[in-house]
Formats: C-alpha cells, sequence, structure tokens
C-alpha cells in the first residue's frame, strides 16, 4: 500500500480531515477549529511544505497557533528555517528520517529546555 494510502486510511488521516472539514463549516466553527488544525503540523511530502509556507505568508497568525511541527519528508533549510521563524510558539519538533535502502528510521525530537 502507498504510504500517503495508508495515511489515508488510518485514525489519524481520519482526524486530519475532520478538522479540515470543521474549519469549513461555518464561522463559529472555524473560530474553534482552527488553532486545533495548525496547533500539530505534519510535514509528510514536499508539497505540503510549499502549501505551509504560503499559507503562513499570506496569514502570520496561523504560525502563531503552531506547537509541533513533524517533519518526515526533505524540505529546503531556506524553507524550513522561514517555517520555523513563522511559527514562534511551537515548542515541539520532530524528525524522522526513513531510509528506503536500510529499511528503518530515525526519530529525533527536541523540546526546549525550561
Amino acid at each position: 500500500m502507498h504510504p500517503w494510502l495508508a495515511d489515508l486510511l488510518s485514525a489519524w488521516g481520519l482526524v486530519q480531515r475532520t478538522k479540515r472539514s470543521s474549519v469549513l463549516a461555518c464561522k463559529f466553527w472555524q473560530e474553534i477549529s482552527t488553532p486545533l488544525l495548525y496547533r500539530e503540523i505534519h510535514l509528510r511530502h514536499i508539497g505540503i511544505v510549499a502549501v505551509l509556507l504560503g499559507t503562513l505568508q499570506c496569514n502570520t497568525r496561523l504560525g502563531e497557533m503552531i506547537m509541533d511541527i513533524n517533519v518526515s519528508c526533505h524540505v529546503m533549510s531556506r524553507y524550513f528555517q522561514r517555517i520555523l521563524r513563522m511559527s514562534s510558539n511551537s515548542t515541539q519538533l520532530s524528525l524522522k528520517w526513513v531510509s528506503a535502502t536500510y529499511r528503518y528510521s530515525l526519530y529525533a525530537s527536541m523540546t526546549p529546555r525550561k
């Protein structure tokens, strides 16, 4: 099964679709759902990086809502730095590297010290 299809059919995929749908329901739900949608960002492929960057440039308030950033794809450093700068309230960064050659994953997570 293709990875994006597995994501789509997973519980995580259902939650993401529900969050996106609730934002579109009405203004009341948009106010409630937008912080939930942007609280935890998953960068799973390069297309999402471009869309997120464009969205944050158009509406800087959305960047303030980002608390967790999960990266599991290649992101060019200049774009990644811009996303990090625009998400000033983020407290957790998780990196996942998957190698098709060696068939293992490397997880790294950074949480700021208090």
